[in-house]
């Protein structure tokens, strides 16, 4: 089975372009805080509905709230550190790893 070189080196742009945006955008992190939003909104709903609030009721609510400051502070504390990052567009970052995978390919070849 013959693999065209270019098309793995396409199929690693695109993976390399993919996995920035979705560190870039952080995606994961932001469905994490909205599935807690969610769940904190559904707790604070349920309670509100209780007619006898009981201590063990009072105890759930009050613990879940208070787990906010933690998954806030995760969400904030993660994601790149943007202080010495060089800012540069996707289409310059897309001829830089197209010549860089594009010079690591010449050189493998040329040791075959």
């Amino acid at each position: 089975m013959i693999v065209n070189i270019n098309t793995i080196n396409k199929i690693r742009i695109i993976g390399a372009m993919l996995a920035e945006m979705i560190d870039n955008f952080r995606i994961v992190p932001r469905l994490c805080l909205l599935g807690y939003g969610y769940i904190l909104y559904n707790v604070v709903i349920w309670y509100m509905a209780i007619k006898n609030h009981g201590v063990e009721d009072t105890a759930f609510v009050t613990g879940v709230i208070g787990v906010s400051s933690i998954v806030i502070g995760l969400y904030q504390s993660s994601g790149r550190n943007f202080a010495d990052y060089e800012f540069k567009t996707w289409s310059i970052r897309l001829l830089e790893t197209a010549k860089s995978v594009k010079e690591i390919t010449e050189a493998n070849l040329k040791d075959h």
